[in-house]
C-alpha cells in the first residue's frame, strides 16, 4: 500500500475519520493495531496471488490463517489487487484492498478488516472506493464487501452492504463537509 498522495488531496480514511467513533482509544493503540492491520494486509493479497507466505509475524498470524481458510474454502478467484485512485475534481484519493469474484460473477470490491467490531463508517469507505474504481477503470463494482478477520484465527465474517446509492451519497455529502470545514 502506498502512502505517497498527490499534494492537495485528502484520503478517504481521513475524510470518515470523524465518524469512525475512535475517539477516546490511546493513539499508541491505534497505531499499533494500524501497524499490524498493514501487515496482515499484505499477507493476505501476498497469498491470494499464490505467493508463499513464510516468517508470519505472530501477531498477525490468527487474522492471516482466518484469510486463508476463508479463501480457500470459497474458492475465491483474485481480479485486481489494491491500486491508489484518485478524483481529481473531488480532490479525493483512496486505496482498495482487493477485487474479487465470490464465485458469482460479479466484481466485488472486498476490504479486509482486523477489527473486533464493525463500524458504521466502513459501507461510506467502500462506497468511496467503488466510486473511484468505477471512476478510474471504468469497471462496474457490483458488490461491496469487508471481510472480518478475528483475531483467534476462527471463522472470517463476510458483510455485504447493498445500499449504493445512500452510500455514495453519503460519502459525497461527507467529502464537501470535509472541504467545507478544512
Amino acid at each position: 500500500m502506498s502512502e505517497d498522495i498527490l499534494p492537495g488531496y485528502v484520503r478517504v480514511s481521513d475524510i470518515l475519520k470523524p465518524y469512525s467513533k475512535l475517539d477516546g482509544i490511546p493513539i499508541s493503540f491505534l497505531e499499533k493495531a494500524a501497524d499490524r492491520g498493514t501487515r496482515v494486509h499484505e499477507y493476505c493479497t501476498e497469498y491470494s496471488q499464490n505467493v508463499f507466505l513464510s516468517d508470519i509475524d505472530e501477531d498477525c498470524l490468527p487474522y492471516v490463517n482466518s484469510f486463508i481458510k476463508w479463501f480457500d474454502e470459497k474458492k475465491i478467484k483474485l481480479l485486481y489487487i489494491g491500486d491508489r485512485m484518485y478524483h481529481h475534481g473531488m480532490k479525493v484519493t483512496g486505496e482498495y484492498d482487493l477485487i474479487v469474484d465470490l464465485g458469482d460473477g460479479k466484481n466485488t470490491l472486498l476490504d479486509l478488516k482486523t477489527s473486533a467490531k464493525e463500524s458504521k463508517s466502513w459501507s461510506l469507505q467502500l462506497a468511496a472506493y467503488k466510486f473511484l474504481v468505477e471512476h478510474n477503470f471504468k469497471m462496474n463494482i457490483e458488490r461491496r464487501c469487508v471481510l472480518m478477520l478475528p483475531k483467534t484465527g476462527s471463522c472470517a465474517k463476510l458483510i455485504e452492504y447493498q445500499d449504493h446509492l445512500t452510500d455514495q451519497s453519503l460519502f459525497i455529502s461527507a467529502v464537501y463537509l470535509y472541504h467545507h470545514f478544512n
